[in-house]
């Protein structure tokens, strides 16, 4: 080509631009846009705090339950799975916030033979209404591995506080409304379930209180809960997320006291 066709040709295609480079995935949402630190999950940073206290420990670490003196009950979760740990984690959220409600901000523990048959009724109610979710959660599962899944009865009938006579069955939705709530269950793995209901193991002695026991807080791992983590499996298996999604600086208020007659079971 002529000189000055090739430089007019020379200086268009110098004027084009380049194609921006992909964005980098670090600092974005899966939605787009930069991150904000004020809109990070709540459970997101919950899980990794947990992680790190998890991954210190030895890998045959056992999980315990303590009661002190000050009635705060310590939740070690050892080497549990993660979704067993992150159930304890949602279980202490919701136990704590119900304390929050009650006169004087604590409980009494009561275990008593009466308590625990009124209770058994109850899972046997939930599995019963709930049968299909349970069945999605335990396909190919055995009822004596660790992460089979059960009733986790929120809160135990050792520490739940009875109002205007209504019994904790007459009180709670055995439906899936009543997941997340307290009181109410969950569905929660042997290994998880069976570690919270040491709080009923509780007494005087072990506690070394001289008027109790009595139950003000928990505290998983040495943290004290600050909401709920979701559990992927739950998810999945209900087709929604039961949990409210809370993020730092705002947040849901899960673990209220229900009120209304739809989806209660009166168990007699």
């Amino acid at each position: 080509m002529p000189k000055s066709e090739e430089n007019i040709a020379t200086r268009t295609r110098s004027r084009t631009p380049a194609p921006p480079k992909p964005a980098s995935p670090i600092g974005i949402h899966a939605i787009g846009g930069a991150a904000n630190p004020s809109k990070t999950k709540l459970s997101d940073k919950e899980k990794i705090a947990l992680k790190k206290v998890k991954d210190t420990r030895d890998f045959n670490a056992e999980p315990s339950l303590t009661l002190d003196g000050t009635r705060i009950c310590h939740i070690n979760t050892g080497r549990m799975a993660d979704r067993s740990t992150h159930e304890v984690y949602n279980y202490a959220y919701l136990i704590n916030r119900y304390i929050e409600k009650q006169r004087g901000k604590k409980v009494k523990i009561k275990s008593t033979k009466k308590k625990r048959e009124a209770q058994a009724l109850f899972c046997g109610a939930v599995r019963k209404d709930n049968s299909d979710l349970f069945d999605k959660l335990n396909r190919e599962k055995t009822a004596k591995q660790g992460m089979f899944s059960v009733v986790g009865h929120v809160p135990d009938e050792c520490i739940y506080v009875s109002k205007n006579g209504e019994s904790f069955n007459q009180n709670t939705y055995s439906s899936a409304k009543g997941i997340g709530q307290a009181p109410g269950w969950m569905p929660m793995t042997g290994q998880a379930n069976g570690l919270v209901a040491k709080i009923g193991n509780q007494t005087e002695q072990s506690s070394g209180q001289q008027d109790g026991p009595y139950l003000s807080k928990i505290l998983v791992d040495g943290m004290e809960p600050t909401c709920l983590i979701p559990i992927p499996v739950l998810t999945e298996a209900l087709g929604y997320n039961p949990f409210p999604d809370q993020r730092q600086g705002g947040g849901g208020d899960g673990g209220a006291n229900l009120s209304g007659s739809e989806g209660k079971k009166e168990v007699n």
